[in-house]
């Protein structure tokens, strides 16, 4: 009996050590306007953890990207380090209980163009420190992503000057109705120091024109042009204007899919060069 009872606690315990072994939490996700995936470390640690890249040699860090069509099969692959910018760097540090994203831009990634991703799995091998508790260790985990636009982008371009774009694009295989609103977009103005001068709301207007509805047909879009000096013409301190932030919030239906009242909302930033 004795024998069984320390087996029991000795089980109890095991997975409580292999849990506590890895000090950080990793995943992925998947970013439809940067058209990125995005790896997330997370330090929950109070001291700074270190990744320790692979060189070449196989001896440190490295991610292999599974790049999966809908059947999920495998069609292209891509090997990748841990950086924070276009330089290698042998060790990426992470504060104390903070979270270090790394971005890969799926252009990079695609072998081939001509397959559609519509998921990405990533065996990733870290090499990981904490040089204060003296540990080092290896952990090996997969993370998976789905490769999901929304129906609805909200894009944006922007002349560098006055005039200022909002795209609206239906990436879904049906015909979309945007319900218009005289609150779709918000404008703040800010100089700059970064203080706010005041803040104009816009519906989305076509020729001169505000629809109730607008129709955009299917994997098409629509712009919209605002004049820098017609939206801030109420500012009392218009020419101070360095930073216009566009606040966007759009109701849509796509009938075809059942979708009623959704929405969908992206902040656009644009400096205004004088």
């Amino acid at each position: 009996m004795k024998t069984r009872n320390s087996l029991f606690i000795i089980l109890l315990l095991l997975p409580i050590k292999l849990i506590g072994q890895t000090e950080f939490a990793i995943n992925s996700s998947y970013d439809p306007y940067e058209d990125a995936i995005l790896i997330h470390i997370t330090n929950p640690t109070d001291k700074i953890m270190q990744i320790r890249n692979d060189d070449g040699t196989g001896s440190g860090s490295h991610m292999l990207f599974q790049l999966k069509d809908r059947t999920g099969e495998v069609f292209s692959y891509y090997e990748a380090v841990f950086f924070e910018t276009a330089d290698y760097q042998r060790f990426v540090s992470i504060n104390p209980r903070s979270t270090k994203t790394f971005k890969y831009y799926m252009k990079h990634l695609q072998s081939s163009y001509t397959t559609k991703v519509h998921s990405v799995d990533v065996d990733c091998y870290i090499r990981y420190s904490i040089p204060e508790k003296s540990r080092y260790e290896f952990v090996n985990k997969k993370i998976s992503t789905k490769i999901i636009k929304p129906d609805l982008m909200i894009l944006s371009q922007h002349d560098g000057r006055n005039l200022i774009m909002i795209i609206l694009s239906n990436t879904s295989d049906y015909e979309m109705i945007i319900r218009n609103s005289t609150t779709a977009i918000r404008f703040d103005f800010f100089d700059k120091k970064g203080e706010l001068l005041g803040t104009t709301n816009a519906a989305f207007v076509q020729s001169g024109t505000t629809p109730t509805t607008i129709k955009i047909t299917q994997h098409s879009g629509v712009r919209f042009d605002y004049q820098l000096q017609d939206i801030s013409k109420n500012i009392t301190r218009q020419s101070e204007i360095t930073t216009v932030k566009a606040s966007c919030r759009v109701n849509y239906d796509i009938p075809s899919k059942n979708i009623l009242n959704n929405s969908s909302s992206k902040n656009h930033m644009f400096k205004i060069i004088r």
